[in-house]
């Protein structure tokens, strides 16, 4: 599975930051969430912040995430 690819559809898009989002204020989401996946900054918490950094990598603001 892929970093930032959080329901594992193959693709890194808005979605993953909104099921990200929806993981942080506490919210259950439906279907597949891999938590390993969520943390794109690396910090080693799932924050609103890794949401944020999806959404700059999806509008192409970032071209990839930590290592």
């Amino acid at each position: 599975a892929d970093m930032a690819d959080v329901n594992l559809d193959m693709s890194i898009n808005i979605i993953d930051a909104l099921l990200i989002a929806q993981y942080y204020v506490g919210l259950s989401a439906d279907g597949v969430f891999v938590q390993e996946n969520a943390d794109v900054d690396c910090n080693g918490t799932i924050s609103i912040v890794d949401a944020l950094l999806i959404a700059r990598y999806y509008v192409d603001l970032i071209t990839e995430f930590c290592d």
